[in-house]
């Protein structure tokens, strides 16, 4: 049966092997009228769900990959784009046991559905964490069972994470209890924790294991580190051993938080998405325990399972870093905190960013191109700011930026230094390991908050098209993550350079024009907009040719005009009025539609687009660019096109 404690209800699904139990304190009686009800359902649905255990939750990991929890405890996680079966996870003596359908009866199963701080299951520090008041704590698991004899079912148990759903399986004399959690938000919706036990009975004289299974992509046992503040801004780095492996997966092109491989010519690409597992337990006596150690036999990771949990953490990341850091903190949250005063410690705690990370302001940046194949993406950090930022999930105007092939770091009172970088992949990943995975170790001391200097990350140009999309001195948008998960999006300035000596410097080159940026002009945002956005049917276009400088270029504080600007001088067109042209582009460049062409007066404008290219031609569902160049300067606006 599923169990739903937040509500107390009981849905109905088909299950194998129903068993009728007490709920809670309902009384015998209610159970029977449940049971009853819920058997005629079964009859009414026996015949499909024959073959097909009820799932019993889903869960969100990243935009594109969903796990799939079910009755009979297994899990899949799932690329829906595709649809492809990324990895799948089951108790091997029940699948075994699948297969000889007939020679070996289904498990009888229960399901719990609960999230944390509800009635029943509080825990930790909580002032409710005995639940029933009999001096114990959490002694009774979500399993449809009465653990602790007391007449009452499920009453005192642990309800960890966002949401999570309990398994409790029974086959012959032999049980298991499978726990899934889930955190929400960006920081920890890529993990999938989980606490796993079985009695030896499920596989005979042998011990049970939980397979996972990576459909023809081999695992790798590697080391993996990841740089952090505590909450108190001092810095850490922790390690740990994990198993790793690449799956593919279907992705959309512009989203802000993934990485993509060079070539943005198609709509949707197949990128690979990192795929982790850890276990959580990592003081030397739970490791050094030969019969919890994981069995690896190239595509299946077999972790073996006892009469007590074994902690887990499923891990899925578009970076090497993202990966790194998510089996990291899966390790934090599993180890909790300790009570300074009576050492008590809670597990499945999540401890908080330091204050200046979750403060974090906008960052100063400017992206150079320094020749047809070179982009210089560059930060100005100041003390009290963070640098620690995923270099493979930048992406600007929706366009990811791929890998950078090298690192610089500028410190304002030290020398310089430079590291190479490149794709991180699971072939070159044994050989560069060290570097891949301490990228800001191998810099220096630049992680610490009191840093201050010029961060570089420079990348092949990775799209033919580019430019027609950026101008120079025009505002772009770039998107990119933390290292600790947390998403950010910023504006800064895009203009190119041309070397004419190949062998100048690129990062001295890069230095001087940041310097020579701040001397110049940037249209103001404001002077593009549409609505709606996201669109269906229709979107209009209203752009503005400003009065003076102070329309055109003033952004505020942030982005102010020079001085000896006079804010109310009219704007110096070349030919009196501007030559203003309003077009949409496509994600990688392509003009669809020019919406106005020539010269205008100063004033408001309005032109609306319908979703159709020049020949009236629809396009297809997603990220789209207007672009208003008014003379030599422009401004971009994003539009979300949804047929």
């Amino acid at each position: 049966m599923i169990i739903d404690t937040e509500n107390n209800t009981t849905p109905v699904r088909p299950t194998f092997g129903l068993r009728l139990k007490q709920i809670g304190n309902r009384t015998p009686k209610f159970s029977v009228i449940s049971g009853a009800v819920l058997g005629v359902c079964l009859l009414l649905t026996g015949a499909l769900a024959a073959d097909t255990p009820a799932q019993a939750n889903k869960y969100q990991l990243t935009e594109n990959i969903e796990a799939r929890v079910w009755a009979d405890g297994s899990l899949e996680l799932v690329s829906p784009l595709g649809p492809i079966l990324l990895l799948q996870g089951e108790i091997d003596a029940l699948a075994d046991a699948r297969r000889r359908r007939g020679k070996s009866s289904e498990p009888s199963s229960f399901f719990g559905l609960a999230r944390e701080g509800q009635i029943g299951g509080h825990r930790g520090f909580s002032s409710h964490a005995n639940d029933d008041s009999d001096t114990q704590t959490d002694e009774d698991p979500l399993d449809g069972l009465d653990n602790d004899g007391d007449g009452a079912i499920d009453e005192d148990f642990a309800a960890i994470s966002d949401a999570m759903t309990a398994i409790h399986l029974s086959a012959g004399s032999g049980q298991a209890q499978l726990e899934f959690m889930h955190w929400a938000g960006p920081r920890l919706s890529g993990l999938m924790m989980m606490n796993l036990s079985a009695t030896h009975q499920l596989s005979g004289a042998t011990i049970p294991y939980y397979r996972l299974s990576s459909k023809d992509r081999s695992w790798r046992e590697v080391e993996v580190s990841s740089r952090r503040h505590d909450i108190s801004g001092r810095n850490q780095i922790q390690a740990a051993s994990a198993f790793v492996t690449l799956v593919p997966s279907v992705k959309t092109v512009g989203h802000s938080n993934q990485s993509a491989p060079s070539s943005l010519i198609s709509t949707n690409l197949e990128s690979e998405i990192w795929v982790g597992v850890v276990l959580l337990d990592q003081t030397p006596d739970f490791t050094a325990t030969a019969q919890f150690r994981p069995q690896l036999d190239r595509d299946v990771l077999s972790l073996p399972l006892q009469g007590s949990p074994l902690p887990v953490a499923i891990c899925t990341a578009s970076s090497w870093l993202q990966l790194n850091r998510l089996l990291i903190d899966a390790i934090s949250v599993y180890e909790g905190v300790t009570d300074p005063v009576n050492h008590h410690r809670a597990h499945w705690i999540v401890s908080p960013l330091c204050s200046t990370c979750r403060l974090e302001k906008d960052l100063k940046f400017s992206l150079v191109q320094i020749d047809e194949d070179q982009l210089d993406l560059s930060f100005e950090l100041e003390a009290g700011r963070s640098c620690l930022m995923d270099p493979d999930l930048f992406s600007i105007q929706g366009m990811p930026l791929g890998a950078p092939h090298t690192v610089i770091w500028e410190p304002v009172d030290g020398a310089r230094k430079s590291i190479s970088w490149d794709l991180v992949t699971l072939e070159n990943l044994t050989s560069r390991q060290g570097n891949a995975t301490d990228l800001y170790g191998n810099l220096g001391n630049v992680e610490s908050h009191s840093a201050q200097g010029k961060l570089h990350f420079q990348f092949s140009n990775p799209a033919k098209g580019r430019n027609i999309i950026l101008a120079e001195n025009s505002g772009i948008e770039l998107n990119g993550s933390w290292l600790d998960g947390r998403i950010f999006s910023s504006t800064g300035v895009f203009f190119e350079s041309k070397l004419d000596d190949e062998n100048s410097d690129v990062a001295s080159i890069s230095q001087e024009i940041l310097v020579n940026d701040k001397k110049r002009l940037t249209l103001a945002p404001r002077l593009l907009e549409g609505w709606p956005n996201p669109f269906q049917d229709q979107i209009q276009i209203k752009f503005t040719v400003p009065s003076s400088m102070q329309q055109a270029f003033a952004q505020g504080e942030k982005n102010p005009l020079p001085e000896g600007v006079d804010p109310a001088s009219p704007v110096r067109w070349k030919s009196g009025q501007p030559t203003v042209s309003v077009k949409v582009y496509s994600i990688n460049g392509q003009e669809l539609v020019s919406l106005h062409q020539g010269t205008l007066a100063e004033g408001q404008y309005t032109v609306s687009w319908s979703g159709t290219d020049v020949l009236g031609r629809k396009v297809a569902s997603g990220t789209y660019f207007c672009k208003l160049q008014l003379d030599t300067w422009s401004v971009t606006r994003r539009l979300v096109y949804l047929r």
